[in-house]
């Protein structure tokens, strides 16, 4: 419940002169989402997997969302070893604008 008005506000911030288009798009790919998992959950349903069918496919949903991000974990420990390039100070930030 927390993740859509998120995303929202991240999409309308980074849409430039089209907000709405921005906040449009983000609404419907999640009902979208929510759409296809039913359709898919109620499918599941009737195939030989039966009432264990659509835990079995929010597991897999699951696990299929987390290998993006264990990749992205994994890409962002193995820079950890060099340079860290993008360190912000904020205090130099203030002080280069004084």
């Amino acid at each position: 419940m927390a993740i859509p008005p998120v995303a929202t506000g991240l999409s309308v911030r980074l849409a430039g002169s089209a907000p709405t288009l921005a906040a449009a798009l983000t609404v419907s790919a999640f009902n979208g989402g929510i759409a296809i998992g039913s359709l898919i959950g109620g499918q599941t349903l009737d195939s030989s997997l039966g009432e264990t069918g659509p835990a079995t496919v929010g597991v897999v949903m699951v696990a299929l969302g987390l290998v993006p991000l264990v990749a992205l974990a994994a890409n962002r420990a193995g820079r950890s070893g060099t340079a860290d390039t993008h360190h912000f100070d904020p205090c130099a930030a203030h002080a280069a604008r004084a």
